[in-house]
């Protein structure tokens, strides 16, 4: 607990129980990941949404891509399906 309030003590760090649970989920039980994401965090916390909430879209999509929106946008709807079912507590394909 004490390293994941590390962030959310500065007046310029929003969101902090996304970003702290965004943190949580990349760190993946990881206490070395864990400081390195929060890390990460306190300098721009968008780099730790985008990586844990869309992270096949941050993979897959280069900002210059030229994709079709619908294939964005299912890539975004698989993303979210996932980001659900790591807040359930199911084991995603993609984590195995």
């Amino acid at each position: 607990m004490s390293i994941l309030n590390e962030y959310g003590t500065a007046g310029f760090q929003r969101g902090v129980n996304r970003v702290r649970l965004a943190v949580l989920k990349l760190a993946a039980g990881d206490l070395g990941a864990l400081c390195r994401e929060i890390d990460v965090a306190k300098k721009d916390y968008h780099d730790v949404l985008a990586s844990a909430e869309y992270p096949g879209y941050m993979q897959k999509i280069p900002p210059s891509a030229d994709l079709a929106e619908a294939e964005r946008e299912r890539i975004i709807r698989a993303d979210w399906t996932q980001d659900q079912t790591w807040l359930n507590g199911k084991q995603d394909e993609r984590s195995k």
